[in-house]
């Protein structure tokens, strides 16, 4: 009994010691990850070749004066907790065999936003106590972040780049017979930017409360591909930015969505549009399909499936510049019992509250942590 109890004291005696191991080694981590980040940033070769070489080095580096593999679970669980984000990809994208133990590690996120160009794809977020960060990454980063992530809030932002003038007078001339509610013609780069939305989102493991799509500059966008996406079906609010007005049949599908497919109470969708008015086009082209149960100028009542549970369109305009007025429509399912005296009364609650990001990069924003690889 004695034998046993002096071997338990040597075996707690040598945990403790491995512990001071680990919180010395990760007081030098930063530094060590800094100069590999530089060092990666400084061989500008292929991206999955460059992180395979820099992720076993990083690998090395953790193993520090005791054997990696020999370590309990508990004890790498704990070095996996004190990586941010990058090397946690690392870690995840060169150690199959600790690739499980990364994903058990989820880390909250505020905010994401993924910003699709012509030139690929981008992710900023905020990266622990590190401020913002943002990288040009491939879709294997991002299915990454998505994987490991709880994520409160996503923003999507497909940003084609500005035409010229010539583009824009020849685009007008082109679809003057698809201005309202026929596609125009999507083109190579558009399309890929449609998939590059699709993928984020059908990888998302977690369920955002909030997911916002900037669809400024762009023609179509995936209305029934989106209304299909579970994250889409279980977010408390969606929303799509600058929707174009050959997009008026986005506004009625999710009518559609919420007056026939039983949405909780509570759940809401919004869109913002600067050349149109989504609410009078709806009011005049399809109202007429649905069950009203009031209607004024800035408001619809809908009768659903359910007798419990209404769906409230509202209308509200207002201008973030102070030059461009922009229009907002807000669809709500709420109780049937709710009386109008229960209304919104200003008529600002949606484009200062709710479409606005600033607070992203004015809580979060540090220059020194912008990268462009």
């Amino acid at each position: 009994m004695e034998k046993q109890v002096n071997f338990n004291e040597e075996l707690l005696e040598e945990i403790r010691l491995l512990r001071r191991e680990i919180a010395e080694s990760t007081r030098s981590r930063n530094e060590n990850s800094a100069k590999l980040v530089d060092e990666f940033r400084l061989m500008r070769v292929e991206l999955n070749k460059s992180i395979a070489q820099i992720g076993h080095r990083l690998i090395d580096f953790m193993k520090g004066p005791y054997n990696w593999n020999d370590l309990p679970t508990e004890m790498k669980l704990m070095c996996v907790d004190q990586l941010d984000v990058f090397d946690r990809f690392q870690l995840w994208n060169t150690s199959s065999s600790d690739r499980a133990l990364v994903d058990l590690q989820k880390l909250n996120f505020d905010k994401i936003q993924i910003k699709i160009t012509t030139e690929g794809v981008s992710a900023t977020f905020t990266n622990m106590n590190h401020g913002v960060m943002e990288y040009k990454f491939s879709n294997l980063f991002i299915e990454f972040l998505f994987k490991i992530g709880k994520i409160e809030e996503l923003w999507i932002d497909i940003d084609k780049g500005l035409k010229n003038d010539l583009e824009e007078e020849e685009e007008d001339i082109l679809s003057l017979d698809a201005i309202w509610g026929h596609p125009t013609h999507i083109d190579e780069s558009q399309q890929n930017a449609l998939n590059d939305v699709i993928f984020c989102l059908g990888n998302l493991n977690c369920k955002p409360r909030k997911i916002t799509l900037d669809a400024i500059g762009f023609n179509t966008v995936p209305i029934d591909q989106l209304r299909a996406v579970s994250s889409i079906e279980t977010a408390k609010l969606w929303q799509i930015r600058n929707l174009d007005k050959v997009n008026t049949d986005c506004v009625r599908k999710v009518v559609q969505d919420f007056v026939y497919m039983g949405r909780a109470i509570g759940t809401a969708f919004q869109v913002s549009a600067s050349d149109w008015n989504p609410f009078d086009h709806f009011s005049v082209n399809y109202v007429y399909e649905f069950d009203v149960v009031s209607q004024s100028d800035h408001l619809i009542r809908l009768r659903t499936e359910n007798q419990k549970k209404h769906v409230l369109l509202e209308h509200s305009s207002g201008s973030e510049d102070g030059f461009m007025e922009t229009e907002y429509l807000r669809i709500r399912v709420i109780p049937s019992t709710m009386t109008e005296s229960e209304y919104e009364t200003d008529r600002d609650w949606i484009w200062k509250e709710e479409f606005e990001m600033s607070s992203f990069h004015s809580s979060y924003y540090d220059q020194s942590f912008d990268s462009d690889w």
